[in-house]
């Protein structure tokens, strides 16, 4: 289903060859049928000044009628919503608080674009300045740069890599590289991943989403 995603990404700011507009294609109608995605991730943030990363384990999920759950379990419990209506978190002191987030908003879109085959946006407000398949075809990564004044206050470069099997399934994103303007760097490590194409999750797991 993935195979060649980086061509997916290519097409924000690249003309396509006949083949490469057939496979591009192909990936839309394949990224169009996921209904869900759920990953553990290791987020490692190192901050300028600091010895030692600062280090966050959790849980993403997504499903593109009801946004995007991140929640961070450890060291501190933090849910955070994402959908059309804007950004909320919770904790062990408030629920549902809105707030502006302008590095998480732009992860968000990112991956909502890539797993709903919806770049419109994302061509809008990033440009890629540089992407790779390996030899084998089984691993991708993208550098993006963004256009958004808004973003660029929060982040200055975002790289994202991928890997798949010789079927062209896979775990779609399986790293994310967060530069800031400060050149703090954040790393988010995503495992375990639970993927639905076509049929429709199981209703347990949009619990979270009410």
């Amino acid at each position: 289903m993935k195979i060649k995603v980086f061509c997916l990404l290519l097409t924000m700011v690249l003309p396509l060859h006949a083949e490469d507009s057939i496979l591009v294609e192909q990936l839309h109608q394949a990224y169009d049928q996921v209904q869900y995605f759920e990953a553990e991730f290791v987020q490692n943030k190192q901050v300028k000044f600091l010895s030692k990363p600062l280090v966050s384990t959790g849980v993403i999920k997504y499903a593109p009628t009801h946004g995007m759950i991140w929640e961070v379990v450890k060291p501190i419990w933090v849910k955070t919503k994402i959908n059309n209506e804007g950004i909320f978190k919770t904790n062990s002191f408030e629920q549902n608080v809105k707030v502006n987030d302008v590095q998480m908003q732009a992860v968000a879109d990112i991956l909502g674009e890539l797993l709903g085959a919806r770049l419109d946006r994302m061509r809008s407000q990033f440009e890629l300045s540089a992407s790779q398949l390996s030899d084998d075809q089984l691993h991708w990564e993208a550098t993006l740069i963004p256009r958004s004044k808004l973003i660029k206050k929060a982040l200055a470069q975002l790289h994202i890599e991928g890997l798949l099997d010789e079927a062209g399934q896979g775990q779609g994103i399986s790293k994310i590289t967060l530069v800031d303007p400060n050149e703090n760097i954040t790393t988010i490590v995503f495992s375990e991943v639970v993927m639905f194409n076509e049929q429709s999750p199981p209703a347990e797991l949009l619990h979270d989403f009410q």
